[in-house]
């Protein structure tokens, strides 16, 4: 398997964003409270851990500054100018 890049990490960001407003749209849709209780909680944890996991794992390869997760472009980081694999 081959290492995480930041690109990844972004990937796997946005993938966690996604999925808890999945989560907690779905639970807001559901009839049974302890269900629904579940659904909307574990939809706002993957929602809280997703700026969690960009902050700490996001990061230029060169200089190690934050690369931003909802930037246009990845390709190149906005501090010192390396292309980000």
């Amino acid at each position: 398997m081959k290492p995480m890049t930041p690109k990844r990490w972004l990937i796997v960001f946005h993938c966690l964003i996604v999925l808890g407003c999945i989560l907690v749209l779905v639970g807001g849709f559901v009839d049974y409270g302890a269900l629904r209780t579940v659904l909307i909680l574990l939809g706002f944890g993957l929602a809280v851990a997703a700026p969690i996991v960009s902050l700490f794992k996001c990061r230029c390869p060169s200089c190690d500054r934050h690369l931003r997760a909802l930037g246009f472009s990845t390709d190149y980081c906005p501090y010192c100018g390396e292309f980000v694999d």
